[in-house]
């Protein structure tokens, strides 16, 4: 057994001080400070752990430990490299999202002299008497961070669904994913200052070809760029580089009826020809 004795410093004397249950981590009155264990080297066994009185408690940045060896030296121990908190109560620290352990654990097991105490206790109910304390100092044959405080107090402990606040920030990886969603909604609300028409409208206003097509691309490259032809042009039929209407068409055949002559200056007329090829036939 690690602990060989209390010091019962007053108000935190056991049956005395009885701290109401808080779920928080943060009751004043649920502040435990200076509680010291007298302990012994465990040199017989492969852990070494002291049970807090009133265990459990949170084992956050609220939790202190101290050694003061027996030469009078203070040392402030460091988690995870002097000790770490063991006999999770696994059912607790689910349902108040916080770390709640039951005992803790002393890595250096040649460890003498008295460690001194500063936590934040769970309280109310679930806080043990003396006698229960001494039993798992006692009885436990298994590395304590190896248990749960649920199999050490050997009784089930069905600890109630609590409401709770949750900050996101907690979760693994949520920052990111919060400061990704508060881009896009920036995004978003950048663009609906800007009026509708600079990203649809201007654009199909926009005739000055901003996409730079070209007239190959279009088919256009197989059409010459020739004007209109006048009617004189029309009538006379010798112009190769001037495009006709149908009105320009309609001249020139209305010419041809009427006794006028093609560009090749023979002066056969339309009633002639007809004649001329009728009397053949």
């Amino acid at each position: 057994m690690a602990t060989l004795s209390y010091e019962y410093l007053t108000p935190y004397s056991p049956g005395l001080y009885k701290p109401v249950f808080d779920n928080t981590g943060k009751l004043a009155s649920n502040r435990v400070t200076g509680e010291k264990h007298v302990i012994s080297a465990a040199n017989n066994k492969d852990f070494h752990f002291i049970v807090p009185l009133f265990a459990p408690f949170f084992a956050d940045e609220t939790l202190a430990v101290g050694h003061t060896s027996s030469a009078g030296v203070y040392t402030l121990l460091r988690l995870g490299i002097d000790y770490l908190p063991a006999h999770q109560f696994i059912g607790a620290s689910r349902a108040c999202a916080k770390p709640i352990y039951g005992s803790i654990s002393l890595l250096n097991t040649k460890l003498a002299g008295t460690i001194t105490l500063t936590y934040q206790t769970l309280g109310g109910s679930w806080t043990l008497a003396l006698s229960e304390l001494a039993t798992i100092l006692t009885d436990v044959i298994i590395n304590p961070r190896a248990l749960s405080w649920e199999q050490v107090v050997d009784k089930p402990v069905l600890f109630p669904v609590i409401d709770h606040e949750w900050n996101l920030d907690d979760l693994v990886g949520a920052k990111e994913i919060v400061d990704e969603i508060r881009g896009v909604a920036d995004a978003i609300a950048q663009a609906s200052l800007q009026p509708v028409e600079t990203v649809e409208t201007t654009h199909v206003l926009d005739h000055n070809n901003p996409h730079n097509v070209t007239k190959t691309q279009v088919g256009l490259g197989n059409v010459q760029n020739y004007r209109v032809a006048t009617q004189a042009e029309a009538i006379q039929g010798t112009s190769t580089t001037a495009y006709m209407t149908p009105s320009l068409t309609a001249a020139a055949i209305n010419s041809l009826g009427a006794g006028g002559s093609t560009g090749g200056g023979t002066g056969t007329s339309v009633k002639k020809s007809r004649a001329y090829y009728q009397s053949q036939i």
